[in-house]
């Protein structure tokens, strides 16, 4: 989506092509342009442009006695033709004026929109009371008291044009970086030095992105035959993988809100998310007792579903419909064992009961992440992480390989009640189609002593990267 240097960069242009024009017609080739708008738009025959100013995100249009809003979304666009040639082939409006020249509203998505008022009553209008001071406009205290009263994220933070309008995904990552500032701090825990620097970093990375003409990113062009160039000044966003400008770490990437974030983890100081993969009794709990006395903090999925079992309601129900009352023990519990049996000899119920349990887990999984990221180092233990698709949530991804000799030693010291049953699901896993793709494989077949020297290398690694 074009955010505030796009935006500013299409007013700057337009207003060299079509101030002071009369519309002699405008044409509607999509109805759904206007359709929310108090007024009808055709009320713009005979009015001429006199000036064109933006808030945010938003163009307004200023006529002799209407404003029209403008917010192109993720693909609008304004396009300038001469009397004889073709217009685009996604025009939604076009602006006829009186010297043969057009204005096209062209929108390959269709999700622009267009709202106009009265000239003395677009101040009263939702757009307006709803969007939230410019970077320029905000004062290092009023917006200190919106930041520091938010228990949101700061990049959702950030995003909020009703905070800060004009900032989208791009630009918020940018500024973060340039701030030194996790996308995973809360509003209410930064200082007021780091809320200032937010500011601050606002308003040079937008300033320097105007000059430059915003950034033309995939799809989005400011205009036609205008390319922006600031995407060649970006430092993270888009660049997972790559190595940080400042200090050479691997850039990361993960998803705030549903949007993807980018960051230097080292500059910003985020935790990195490391996986734990591995067969039943390969070695995991005792490597993750190594992360657990270094003091980092720890989700095990295999607690959290031993969770479901004992606490979760809906899990009962959801066991009792799919697997009948014979799922449940003397105590009218669930049996672990049971739906163990059943989902070995059943590949459709062992898929309904990761149905239920994957999410859940992932879903408990990510609240714990967000909650660690003051950690350099957050640990998710998750034995089917890849059939999860939990692999997508980390950084790093530790394997943890055992032969048959050591699991049966393990699982016999555990004094686990279904050691068979654990094999056969070990025979199932996917673990050794999956070894490609760890970032660290440990071999769990040494004594002890070597087993904690892998682990001390590779947390040594990953603290370093």
């Amino acid at each position: 989506m074009p955010e505030l240097p796009e935006v500013e960069t299409v007013r700057l242009s337009l207003i060299k092509l079509i101030q002071n024009k009369t519309i002699e017609n405008i044409e509607i080739l999509d109805k759904r342009m206007g359709a929310n708008s108090p007024l009808d738009l055709s009320l713009l025959k005979n009015q001429t442009i006199i000036n064109i100013y933006r808030l945010g995100k938003y163009l307004f249009f200023l006529f002799n006695d209407y404003v029209l809003i403008s917010h192109l979304r993720m693909e609008g666009k304004y396009y300038f033709y001469y009397e004889n040639e073709t217009i685009s082939s996604h025009a939604r409006v076009i602006f006829y004026f009186s010297d043969k020249t057009k204005l096209v509203y062209d929108d390959v998505r269709r999700f622009g929109t267009m709202e106009l008022y009265n000239k003395n009553d677009v101040k009263n209008s939702p757009t307006v009371l709803n969007l939230g001071k410019e970077p320029w406009a905000h004062t290092f205290d009023s917006f200190s008291k919106l930041v520091s009263s938010s228990s949101s994220l700061i990049k959702n933070i950030l995003l909020d044009q009703h905070i800060i309008s004009g900032i989208g995904n791009i630009y918020a990552d940018e500024i973060l970086f340039k701030s030194k500032i996790s996308p995973y701090r809360k509003g209410n825990s930064l200082s007021k030095e780091e809320i200032d620097s937010l500011l601050i970093s606002s308003r040079i990375i937008l300033e320097e992105a105007i000059k430059e003409g915003g950034s033309t990113i995939k799809s989005y062009h400011p205009s036609r035959d205008i390319d922006g160039r600031f995407q060649q000044k970006l430092s993270v966003y888009n660049k997972a993988g790559e190595n940080c400008p400042s200090c050479n770490t691997k850039i990361l990437k993960s998803f705030i809100g549903g949007r993807g974030s980018s960051y230097c983890p080292k500059c910003q100081n985020v935790s990195k998310i490391i996986g734990i993969y591995g067969k039943i009794a390969s070695g995991k709990s005792t490597f993750l007792s190594y992360f657990k006395e270094d003091n980092f903090p720890i989700f095990s999925s295999d607690e959290e579903v031993n969770k479901i079992y004992k606490e979760d309601k809906n899990f009962l129900g959801y066991c009792i419909y799919h697997f009948s009352q014979a799922c449940l023990d003397e105590h009218n519990n669930i049996s672990k064992n049971y739906i163990k049996q059943v989902v070995i000899s059943d590949p459709s119920k062992k898929k309904l009961l990761e149905d239920y349990l994957h999410p859940e887990v992932k879903k408990r999984a990510e609240a714990f992440i967000n909650k660690n990221r003051h950690s350099s180092l957050v640990i998710l233990e998750v034995p089917l992480l890849f059939e999860s698709k939990m692999d997508k949530m980390c950084d790093y991804i530790i394997g943890i390989d055992a032969d048959i000799d050591s699991q049966i030693r393990n699982l016999k010291a555990r004094k686990s009640s279904s050691v068979s049953m654990d094999l056969l699901l070990n025979s199932s896993s996917k673990f050794d189609a999956n070894i490609k793709h760890v970032d660290f494989l440990v071999k769990n077949d040494s004594t002890l002593l070597e087993y904690k020297n892998q682990y001390i290398k590779i947390r040594d690694t990953l603290l370093k990267i």
